[in-house]
């Protein structure tokens, strides 16, 4: 019996160590990061020029720096699989890209189909890997 038992803990212990976990992590404020990023490339732009002001209705509003006087820039996210990026300044115009959350990894992208300036601009955002625990 004492064997059986041996047995079972080691497989739960190796199911354990082998399987998959989830990051822990601030969804909201990667997100946050995730979207400035992609408004920076949007607008051919470093992220730093943009500042986020908070978060309405669940639209993020930006501020920054644009055709000669500040302006604030709407991000909304629909179905945390899409979001829309807006400004008073640029009219009608909406511009679309995916949102996507990877909670094995921590992190929080935003995919632009194509942006003016760079389209290979990194717009992901990812939580601090925590400390590996050291083995006894």
């Amino acid at each position: 019996m004492p064997f059986r038992a041996c047995l079972i803990a080691l497989l739960l212990v190796l199911t354990a160590a082998t399987s998959a976990r989830a990051q822990v992590f601030d969804e909201e404020e990667l997100t946050q990061c995730a979207l400035q990023k992609a408004l920076a490339s949007l607008t051919c732009k470093p992220p730093e020029e943009f500042y986020f002001l908070g978060k309405r209705t669940g639209i993020y509003i930006y501020t920054g720096y644009w055709a000669m006087h500040y302006t604030e820039f709407y991000a909304q996210p629909a179905d945390k699989k899409l979001v829309l990026f807006s400004s008073p300044d640029w009219g009608r115009e909406r511009i679309s890209a995916r949102l996507e959350v990877d909670y094995l990894k921590g992190c929080v992208d935003v995919r632009l189909q194509k942006s003016p300036c760079n389209s290979h601009a990194e717009t992901k955002c990812c939580a601090a890997k925590p400390p590996e625990p050291k083995a006894p």
